[in-house]
């Protein structure tokens, strides 16, 4: 019989604890425990999963990657979008005006100049409605000013009346009041650009007419105060309007998507910009007020092109299409402005008008349609014009060769990007009135010699400048017969031989001796011939080809005698001639070559200004001044620009040149400016012809204005024009309008006058018809005295009283 096996006692109490155990883990009822339960739902739940199909589960992750990633993005473009319209910055190109207009009692200036001025600055004068109009009547002008911000104050809207008799200012009121002086707002002469052109004029959102801000909401967003950035009612309303139209008339965007993708986005159509768009327009819709976004529309919306410039901003376009600020706009004009919205290039009014004004009609109708202006004030707007300007009061080309000349002043002192992206505000010292008659006289001139010339007339170019003798401050530039060319500056960047323009230097030299040199010094006017260091001869002659003789000094600088020139010039030394030229300036420009005395040195206009400019101020030099101050878009100032004046002659020699200067201009080579300038009005000045007749040049002072001229041809070749027949005339036509000096230039010590002999150079001891009054430094009068041969008295009391007078 086997053995039964036995348990031992270990594995009986195991068994017994598994059974227990098994027995605690199950329910009374026969179920699952909680955990059982939840272990096998997680079990079940992973089958399901893994039991979908790959790419579905592939999908789920790929959707929750693609939110987390829009998540991201979109709080990334939140904080983008708030930092850059919280500090939004447009590139705002550097303002440039010119001098403000001074008004004050006795103040040389006509009524019909005030009313030019006034027509720049866009006034109106077909009625009288307050800021921006004036009234004209027979001797005076009412202005409703418009206020302005300028360097040391700002001057609110005022009322001004002025009142005129015999040419100048009699009487100025503001407001009720007399005044001693007013200034109008400067003329904007317009903008230093950035590089891709674009300008425009902030403005803020009160400042703009209610009809505006209607008109743009009612036919570009008339939902925008109740959508959030965009709008699916307009979305449904364009998509039916184009479907009855079969194409597109009509689009969904808001304002909000508009102003987005002019600041952030290109112009492509394509889904993703669309939706980038639509999430960017929510974001800020969220984030901003409505006025503020609007406001930033106003100042963006592309509105039309001035040649190379593109108008931004209802501004700038105002004063392009219209010629005055936003703020002045009737409705007519704001309907044309919004209708311009939809297309600038298909609606532009001055090349399409009637495609223009069928757009403004029909803004004008949507305002009516939806409540904003009553039936008949529509239809009255209808029945208007539309009323652009033909020329915009703020150009892109006003006085381009001025401006010209103030980017190269403020080169020095600021970078490109501060120039035209700042919003600097530039005040310049240019005179618009000066400058308009320098446009207008120089270039009628410059036709008529081309008459006179008609061979070779349509060739010639012009250029000139014009500066206030008291201050050196540059008033009016012109680089091109054509005066709205902005190319090539022939004022500033033709360097063409002077001519006798250089001779003053020569003469001064000498007079700066006064113990060995006087107005009546006799000098050889012969020819002669000097060997050169390279072997080369040089035989000055005169421009008639004749000699002349024993002449007085004075005389050979009024009648410009070459020979006479140079003998001078080599008798005092080549060396001291040339260190003259430096004295004025031109320090590394001037060849140690006798040429150099008859003008073989080549310079601009600009250039030979501040010669010339020296002389006319006494010997006292000053950089050329064409910016006064510089502020910045709030007003501060960062830059004024004072005079610096350096005494480099003595002014007693200098007053002894200018009056030979003052006789050639009477009576030498000079002489037809009697024809067109009264004979009690001082004028001093140089003709200048270089070689082959190829530069014809005057440079000369009237009153407290100096003016240099250049004609010529830009190939270089001759021409049939000497200074005298040439640039001498351009520059009596434009110095003619030139207001009269109010003061008077003082003789220097040390000078005295005396009765000389025109032929020996002598002392005579009555008037007669040989004899004139010349002035000398002291000492330096002739001792020796002769008899006159005719002693009736002829023209000495006359010019005595005009150097007296000067």
């Amino acid at each position: 019989m086997a053995e039964r096996k036995k348990t031992s006692p270990k594995s009986k109490n195991s068994s017994t604890s598994g059974r227990k155990s098994a027995q605690r883990n199950s329910a009374p009822n026969g179920r699952d425990s909680k955990s059982d339960k939840q272990r096998k739902k997680a079990q079940v739940s992973h089958e399901k999963i893994y039991w979908l199909p790959g790419w579905f589960r592939f999908l789920i992750k790929l959707s929750l990657v693609g939110v987390v990633c829009l998540l991201a993005f979109l709080v990334y473009l939140d904080a983008t979008l708030r930092q850059d319209l919280d500090s939004v910055q447009w590139e705002l190109p550097a303002q440039v005006y010119a001098r403000p207009l001074e008004l004050y009692p006795g103040k040389q200036l006509s009524l019909d100049e005030l009313s030019r001025e006034l027509k720049a600055l866009g006034y109106r004068f077909q009625d009288y409605r307050g800021t921006g109009y004036a009234l004209q009547r027979s001797n005076s002008i009412r202005i409703h000013t418009r206020g302005f911000q300028f360097v040391d104050e700002h001057q609110a809207p005022a009322e001004c009346l002025v009142t005129f008799r015999s040419g100048r200012i009699d009487q100025v009121r503001v407001n009720g009041q007399e005044r001693d002086l007013f200034r109008l707002e400067p003329l904007l002469l317009g903008s230093l650009f950035p590089n891709h052109h674009e300008d425009r004029q902030l403005v803020q959102i009160d400042e703009v007419p209610d009809a505006l801000k209607h008109a743009l909401i009612a036919t570009e967003d008339r939902d925008f105060y109740q959508h959030h950035g965009v709008s699916p009612k307009s979305i449904v309303r364009a998509m039916l309007a184009n479907f009855q139209a079969g194409s597109v008339v009509q689009g969904g965007s808001t304002l909000t998507q508009q102003l987005i993708k002019n600041l952030y986005l290109t112009r492509e159509r394509t889904y993703t910009r669309k939706l980038q768009e639509a999430a960017m327009a929510l974001l800020v819709d969220l984030r901003y007020p409505k006025d503020k976004i609007l406001e930033t529309y106003l100042n963006e919306v592309y509105l039309g092109q001035d040649g190379a410039r593109a108008v931004h901003g209802v501004m700038a376009a105002s004063y392009f299409y219209f010629g005055v600020p936003v703020r002045e706009l009737k409705l007519h004009q704001i309907a044309l402005m919004v209708a311009v919205v939809k297309g600038p290039a298909y609606y532009n009014p001055k090349r399409h008008p009637e495609r223009a004004l069928t757009r403004r009609n029909l803004v004008l109708d949507m305002l009516t349609d939806q409540g904003y202006i009553e039936a008949k004030v529509a239809n009255w707007s209808k029945r208007q014009p539309l009323d652009v300007v033909s020329h915009p009061t703020r150009s892109a080309n006003r006085f381009p060769a001025y401006l010209g000349l103030v980017h190269r002043h403020l080169k020095r002192d600021y970078s490109e990007d501060e120039l035209s992206k700042s919003g600097l505000r530039v005040f310049t010292s240019l005179d618009p009135q000066i400058q308009w008659d320098l446009e207008q006289n120089a270039v009628a001139e410059l036709e008529r010699l081309a008459r006179r010339h008609p061979r070779e007339g349509d060739d010639y170019q012009l250029a000139s400048v014009v500066t206030s003798v008291d201050n050196g401050e540059v008033v009016a530039v012109i680089g091109d017969r054509n005066v709205g060319y902005s190319g090539f500056n022939r004022a500033l960047d033709a360097k063409r031989p002077i001519g006798s323009l250089a001779k003053p230097a020569v003469f001064l030299t000498a007079l700066q001796r006064p113990e060995h040199y006087s107005l009546t010094s006799v000098l050889k006017d012969q020819s002669f011939k000097i060997q050169m260091d390279n072997g080369d001869e040089w035989q000055p002659r005169n421009f008639d080809n004749k000699s002349h003789g024993d002449v007085l000094l004075y005389q050979a600088l009024a009648k410009s005698y070459n020979q006479a020139t140079a003998r001078l010039g080599l008798e005092i030394g080549l060396d001291a001639v040339i260190d003259t030229f430096r004295q004025f300036g031109f320090s590394d420009q001037v060849p140690m070559l006798p040429a150099t005395m008859l003008g073989s040195l080549s310079l601009s206009p600009y250039e030979i200004t501040k010669m010339y400019q020296t002389l006319a101020a006494d010997g006292f030099r000053a950089p050329l001044k064409v910016i006064r101050t510089v502020t910045d878009a709030e007003g501060e100032v960062l830059d004024r620009y004072p005079l610096n004046v350096e005494q480099v002659f003595d002014q007693k020699p200098v007053y002894l040149v200018n009056y030979a200067m003052q006789v050639g201009a009477r009576e030498g080579t000079g002489r037809w400016l009697n024809n067109v300038i009264p004979s009690d009005e001082v004028v001093f000045g140089k003709t200048g012809t270089s070689n082959q007749q190829r530069d014809s040049w005057f440079a000369g002072v009237k009153g407290n204005y100096l003016s240099v001229t250049w004609v010529g041809k830009d190939d270089n070749s001759p021409t049939e024009l000497t200074g005298s027949s040439g640039a001498l005339r351009v520059w009596g036509q434009v110095m003619r309008h030139m207001p009269a000096s109010d003061t008077k230039r003082v003789v220097p010590d040390q000078i005295g006058f005396s009765w000389v002999d025109q032929e020996t150079g002598l002392l005579v001891d009555e008037l007669c018809s040989s004899a004139r009054l010349l002035p000398f430094i002291e000492g330096s009068a002739p001792t020796e005295q002769t008899t006159c041969k005719d002693s009736t008295f002829t023209r000495g009391k006359n010019l005595l009283e005009r150097l007296i007078d000067w």
